[in-house]
């Protein structure tokens, strides 16, 4: 029972194309990885583009709702100045015309 001496160069040589297919099924398995995350990357981009774009737009019909309500206000409020005035007027009216009559009716009361 004699053992061949073992000559580890030998070995190493017989065993490197081993080596090489274990390197490439590990750099396959990277590059796939790699493949499929840039894919769920790329995915993500552009629902995330889709929905930044319809943000934009309601953005967009917000800003011009806001834009008729803001002129809406400003004429109600005109209205209301206008109504409000017209209210003075005609009370100031009533008034110089009921202390004119009660002068008339009784010059007396001073």
């Amino acid at each position: 029972m004699d053992a061949e001496p073992v000559n580890y160069v030998t070995a190493q040589i017989a065993m490197a194309p081993y080596y090489l297919e274990g390197v490439a099924a590990v750099g396959t398995v990277f590059a796939g990885a790699i493949y499929r995350l840039w894919q769920r990357v790329d995915h993500d981009h552009k629902i995330t583009k889709v929905e930044l774009q319809k943000c934009l737009d309601e953005h967009s019909l917000t800003k011009q709702e806001m834009s008729d309500i803001r002129e809406e206000l400003g004429f109600v409020r005109g209205r209301q100045d206008g109504i409000e005035d017209m209210s003075r007027n005609v009370l100031d009216t009533i008034a110089r015309g009921t202390c004119a009559k009660s002068r008339i009716t009784n010059p007396n009361n001073d």
